[in-house]
């Protein structure tokens, strides 16, 4: 049989009321991580709306240096005598796309500020988190101590539901990260089909595919697949009811193939919020998980306690 020192007995008890006078901070300071991943979420298509506008800028600017270049594009323009004319269609879309680039920036910047305010909020909580899985992790490693090469019942059933616990909180995770590496491929491929459309836009590809025919990105069309492979029940892409001629925000005019691209766009769009959607509820089950597992290892640590007191001592 195990002999235990007083020195052990002293620790045990210290650690028991460290536990109990921490235990306190745990559920807050989870709900407000879990708060703060839903704001994080909440940023990620204000971030991809703010890209994109940023990308339409810089191909306008493009366009502009181009006009206003000795090139193959200005001349054509010249001959017809339409450079000033495209010219002023360029900056119109130009000053539009400032604006929008200006406004999609502001709304990534408010939900940062949102964030940094719930952290600074949950700054000591943090801390004392911290501390309480450190005393419970010392608690949980004194008890194993005095209790090794016993074995009791009712011990050993709470440790079950433990390990329990902490598998589906691994599980968890790992259908969250799993999910994180999906809204990769998906951003990726919608990143694409993106600069496909201005790429359509600033050459002649769109007459080498001939009318009738489909134009999609090679890395779209891989980006897409791996998301698929890394998730079974990823919702399908929806055929279009209908094509949208124009840009809602700038009024740019698409062809067929870009318009094609376009609600292709949408519907990767629907499944970003797919994925976002079930990212939280993830979330939330990690953090009922977390909460459940720190109770149980408490009744766990204090049904051991009282092995030692009763039955061992």
């Amino acid at each position: 049989m195990t002999t235990i020192k007083p020195a052990q007995l002293s620790a045990l008890e210290d650690l028991t009321h460290a536990v109990a006078g921490l235990v306190h901070v745990e559920e807050p300071c989870l709900k407000t991580i879990e708060t703060i991943r839903h704001l994080e979420m909440e940023k990620k298509p204000l971030q991809k709306n703010l890209e994109e506008k940023t990308t339409k800028l810089t191909y306008w600017k493009k366009e502009e240096i181009n006009i206003n270049s000795w090139s193959i594009q200005w001349f054509f323009l010249s001959i017809t005598c339409e450079v000033k004319a495209e010219l002023e269609r360029v900056r119109k879309h130009m000053k539009k796309d400032e604006e929008l680039v200006r406004e999609a920036t502001s709304l990534v910047e408010e939900v940062d500020e949102r964030i940094r305010d719930v952290e600074r909020q949950n700054e000591k909580n943090e801390v004392d988190y911290r501390s309480l899985k450190n005393h419970r992790e010392d608690l949980t490693e004194l008890l194993d101590e005095l209790l090794k090469g016993q074995d009791f019942g009712t011990e050993a059933s709470l440790r079950k539901e433990i390990d329990d616990l902490e598998k589906e909180i691994e599980e968890a995770i790992e259908s969250y990260n799993n999910l994180d590496r999906v809204r990769v491929c998906l951003t990726t491929a919608d990143t694409a089909l993106l600069e496909a459309i201005l790429d359509l836009r600033q050459s002649n590809k769109e007459k080498e595919i001939g009318e009738g025919n489909v134009y999609f990105p090679q890395i779209a069309y891989d980006a897409i697949k791996e998301a698929r492979e890394l998730c079974k029940s990823l919702p399908p892409i929806q055929a279009p009811d209908k094509l949208e001629e124009n840009d809602e925000n700038t009024k740019a005019f698409y062809s067929p193939v870009q318009r094609y691209l376009w609600s292709v766009r949408r519907q990767l769009e629907l499944l970003l919020e797919w994925c976002d959607k079930h990212s939280l509820d993830l979330v939330a089950v990690q953090t009922a998980k977390r909460l459940a597992s720190g109770e149980k290892i408490d009744e766990w640590n204090r049904e051991r306690r009282r092995l030692v007191k009763q039955v061992i001592l």
